[in-house]
């Protein structure tokens, strides 16, 4: 691939035209999508899972959910670490690596195996988001920043509703290890896009470990930081809850949805990719 054809962030670079943010902005939002698409994947397939592994909707629900505290744990580590690593690289690897767990839950023999693989994933995932937004801070220049950062979130909610409809589908057609199959593809397909997308980085200057505590300590005593993140563990809270068990609703009697039928309730999330690109625009 050609310099010309890499889509850039450069933030020393001259103002870009509308077809140029156009294709950065897309690439920007394809690789957040194939960075979460894993996380709420799953969830469209939950019941289909509880049955394949004999247990209830509180114990699937638990499993498929495990991702979220490796996501924690990854989002504390990057806050720690991540300044040392270089981001192109980063997140490269960081998805390439997504793939490996993705794969090995098409061959999970019991819900344990299962958990620590979606812990595993919850790792690779937070460590490429973490390090693309570290990335488009530090790259974007301060006019392309509120697009840039808006088409990475217009991703993040375009996983929610191709992944889940995605899912639902390959896992009706073909089954559930081609599910996880075909998505540990699509990890790989988000680790090239990555590489050839984002321009070679530097590593920010290195922080001491002791620093970086002293940091994290510092915000969760300021009331207006932790009153954020109890909103945002709320928030996230209702929202993973209430999406993990309506499936659980919606598959048994009476209703009784077909998989597929249950990836389509996740239509609700289509507005969500006009208004999140739109609100960028402020």
């Amino acid at each position: 691939m050609s310099q010309q054809n890499v889509i850039t962030l450069n933030a020393a670079s001259s103002p870009d035209d509308s077809g140029r943010a156009l294709w950065r902005n897309t690439a920007i939002a394809l690789m957040a999508l194939l960075t979460l698409v894993d996380l709420f994947a799953t969830q469209a397939i939950l019941p289909s899972l509880a049955a394949h592994y004999k247990v209830g909707a509180a114990a699937m629900g638990l499993a498929v959910n495990a991702s979220t505290f490796g996501m924690a744990a990854g989002a504390l580590a990057m806050a720690l670490v991540g300044a040392r690593i270089d981001r192109r690289r980063g997140v490269s690897i960081a998805l390439a690596l997504l793939a490996v767990p993705t794969l090995l839950l098409a061959y999970a023999p019991d819900l344990a195996t299962f958990s620590a693989l979606r812990i595993v994933q919850g790792l690779a995932m937070s460590a490429a988001f973490a390090l693309a937004l570290s990335y488009l801070s530090e790259h974007c220049s301060k006019a392309a920043a509120a697009g840039a950062f808006a088409a990475y979130i217009t991703g993040n909610v375009a996983s929610n509703l191709f992944g889940r409809l995605f899912s639902a589908a390959v896992a009706d057609h073909l089954g559930l290890a081609a599910n996880f199959q075909v998505f540990a593809a699509m990890n790989l397909v988000g680790a090239v896009l990555a590489w050839f997308a984002l321009r070679p980085s530097m590593a920010m200057p290195t922080m001491k470990n002791a620093s970086s505590l002293a940091t994290l300590r510092d915000h969760l005593r300021q009331p207006a930081l932790r009153a954020s993140f109890a909103i945002g563990f709320l928030l996230l809270f209702a929202f993973i809850g209430t999406f993990t068990y309506v499936n659980f609703v919606l598959r048994a009697a009476p209703i009784s949805l077909a998989p597929m039928s249950l990836g389509l309730v996740y239509f609700v999330f289509a507005p969500a990719l006009i208004t999140t690109p739109l609100a960028g625009r402020g």
